[in-house]
């Protein structure tokens, strides 16, 4: 797949992650941050970034974007849109949290010259921890399950750092 396809969405989605914060009025700041990840079904590396965007005390938006490698002659691009909670622990240092959300799956693929698509949408489940959560800089880890895409379940281990501004 050439990258001219995917940079139009790229770019969409780093616009509309910057774009977000002044349409939900937030005065509690917002993150942003890469993340890269494993999916445990036949090993597929992931890369993408989220966005992280207060709705309440300890609730958060959480859209983000994947671009999932290894699957022969296709890319397959992630579009989460996940709701996450935290669980404030006095005086520690790791904050645990769950999510849980929606995905569209698009996957490009070429055949005979042609490139054609598949897309499927996917039920997110998950949790984790983030480090140091008083600082701007904050470091997470936490694994994933993906349910009722047609391509099957699988799970995912990920992990990145989130800067907040």
């Amino acid at each position: 797949m050439k990258l001219h396809r995917i940079l139009p969405l790229l770019l969409l989605l780093g616009f509309l992650t910057v774009a977000a914060p002044s349409a939900f009025g937030q005065v509690q700041g917002y993150g942003l941050g890469p993340k890269i990840g494993l999916y445990l079904d036949q090993g597929r590396l992931m890369v993408g970034g989220l966005g992280e965007f207060p709705v309440a005390a300890n609730t958060f938006f959480e859209p983000g974007v994947e671009i999932v490698f290894g699957i022969k002659n296709t890319t397959r691009l992630v579009a989460d849109l996940n709701g996450r909670y935290t669980f404030l622990v006095k005086g520690a240092s790791i904050e645990p949290f769950i999510l849980a959300g929606i995905a569209g799956r698009i996957d490009l693929y070429e055949a005979t010259g042609q490139t054609f698509t598949d897309t499927g949408f996917r039920l997110n489940l998950g949790g984790g921890v983030t480090v140091n959560p008083r600082s701007l800089m904050q470091p997470w880890a936490g694994v994933k399950i993906f349910l009722l895409d047609d391509t099957g379940t699988d799970l995912a281990l990920q992990g990145g750092v989130n800067f907040y501004f």
